[in-house]
């Protein structure tokens, strides 16, 4: 199934079909070998940690885990082995159009980008071998481990365009705890690489059954004594 929306004039238009997306102009190109892609974001490295102080400072886009928007510390505890939904909250975004990627380092990876995107905008998990071509070019961006990536836009196509609104934009993505410890999700703005926010899933284990009964003895002699 093939859906082409146009945008203003015949040189503007989207192109969502089996999980490719083509943006001409000012919106992003998805079918674009992503190496040559890399070589720009390595020359962009300086550039991008500036970026990324001043985006986590006075984010427009947030991430949510399990709904929790702007969790403490920017960390969420689950037990290991847990599924984990993640959404994009925009503030004060503004303007009619953003392209950007989710991708998470650690044990943990992304298994769905399904639900909903706000206005005509699309989004789709990379897949192999693509997601090799981004896995090599955010490492040379210093992010080690990444996992999984999902690629989303978010535009309006229908005259006359609206601003981003303010509250959830991108819906329901599936994040899969892999094991003990931290795994971090970015979102990430495709133009200018710079990090819009970040959340932190700390992994705990899941307790074995010998050692519920142990805590579960362990309280029956306490209410004895007492």
């Amino acid at each position: 199934m093939t859906a082409t929306f146009e945008r203003r004039n015949d040189k503007r238009r989207t192109v969502f079909c089996d999980c490719d997306i083509t943006v001409r102009n000012r919106y992003f190109d998805v079918n674009e070998n992503f190496c040559e892609r890399s070589n720009v974001m390595r020359k962009l490295l300086v550039l991008m940690i500036v970026l990324a102080i001043a985006g986590m400072a006075d984010a427009a886009l947030m991430l949510s885990a399990d709904g929790v928007v702007d969790p403490p510390d920017t960390q969420v505890s689950v037990l290991t082995g847990s599924q984990v939904v993640i959404d994009v909250h925009a503030m004060g975004q503004g303007g009619d159009y953003f392209g950007g990627d989710i991708f998470v380092t650690g044990p943990a990876t992304l298994v769905g980008a399904g639900g909903t995107v706000w206005g005509d905008g699309a989004i789709r998990d990379i897949v192999q071998p693509e997601l090799q071509d981004w896995i090599d070019g955010l490492e040379g961006l210093g992010y080690l481990g990444v996992t999984s990536v999902v690629e989303f836009q978010l535009v309006d196509l229908v005259d006359p365009y609206e601003d981003i609104p303010d509250g959830k934009v991108v819906d329901l993505i599936t994040l899969q705890c892999l094991g003990v410890g931290d795994a971090t999700v970015y979102i990430m703005n495709g133009d200018d690489y710079s990090i819009a926010d970040s959340i932190i899933i700390h992994q705990i284990p899941i307790p074995e059954p010998v050692t519920i009964a142990l805590l579960g003895l362990g309280g029956l002699l306490l209410r004895r004594r007492k």
